[in-house]
This record gives C-alpha cells, sequence and structure tokens, in this order.
C-alpha cells in the first residue's frame, strides 16, 4: 500500500551526480597554484590524481592547492591529498590554501590539519618560508 508522501519528503531520493571537478594550474615562478572547484569525492578523486601527476611533470618548487572553492570533500578527496604529499614530500613543498568550510571540517575531524601546512589565502601559501620549522603539518592559519 502507498499513502500520501510526508510533507518535507517530496522529491527526495538520489541526489544528481555532481559536475566534474574543475582543476586548474597557473604555473608562477617558484610555484605552481593549482585551483580546485566542485566535489572532490569519490567519484572526482580519480581527475585530482591524474591532474596532480600532470603539474608534477614540471616539477614545480612549491606546489599551493586552492580549495577555497571545494564545496564537499569525503575521504577519497583527502586520501588524494595525502597521496599528494606524499609524492611531493621529498619534491617540493605542498601548501594547502584557503580550504572551504566542508574541508576544514573534513581535516579537523580526521586530525589531518596537523599533518598539512596550510594556509588562510593563496597570498599567504606563496609567502611561507622554505626553511618553516613547522613545513610538517602546522597551519598557518
Amino acid at each position: 500500500m502507498t499513502g500520501p508522501v510526508p510533507a518535507g519528503r517530496k522529491g527526495r531520493g538520489r541526489r544528481p551526480p555532481a559536475p566534474p571537478l574543475q582543476v586548474t594550474a597557473t604555473v608562477l615562478p617558484g610555484a605552481t597554484v593549482v585551483r580546485l572547484a566542485g566535489e572532490a569525492d569519490h567519484v572526482q578523486c580519480r581527475t585530482l590524481e591524474i591532474e596532480f601527476a600532470k603539474v608534477m611533470e614540471g616539477r614545480p618548487a612549491r606546489l599551493v592547492v586552492d580549495l577555497s572553492r571545494v564545496t564537499f570533500c569525503d575521504t577519497a578527496g583527502l586520501n588524494s591529498l595525502l597521496r599528494m604529499r606524499g609524492t611531493t614530500e621529498t619534491e617540493c613543498r605542498l601548501v594547502l590554501a584557503a580550504p572551504s568550510r566542508p574541508v576544514r571540517s573534513l581535516l579537523a575531524v580526521t586530525g589531518t590539519d596537523r599533518v598539512f601546512t596550510i594556509s588562510p589565502s593563496i597570498r599567504a601559501a606563496l609567502a611561507v618560508p622554505e626553511a618553516d620549522p613547522e613545513a610538517c603539518g602546522a597551519s598557518d592559519g
């Protein structure tokens, strides 16, 4: 038997698929800035890893990942960032810039905010000194 749909439940069900994660890279003197926009989830993380591999072919001295326009990040997206950190550890300086509220929450809940260098803006991320004694995990913001 089916009855009337309770108020507030109409149209519920699967949400439409998220648009593709947008990844753009800008090469600057001494750094590459990678801007992410959209959802960094289990569906989109492969895109992130492919684009990251392309960026690393340029061997940047510093990699700044702008997370300000990430609207959602799950553990798959976080694992992509952690793999990125592991890959860059000996090759370049990785700084996460301006994480959005969803990303900040995920980093805090998982304790990975102590693993990454995090800056409040791209400008601040570009200014993080190379010899920063807290490079292995302190937040700058």
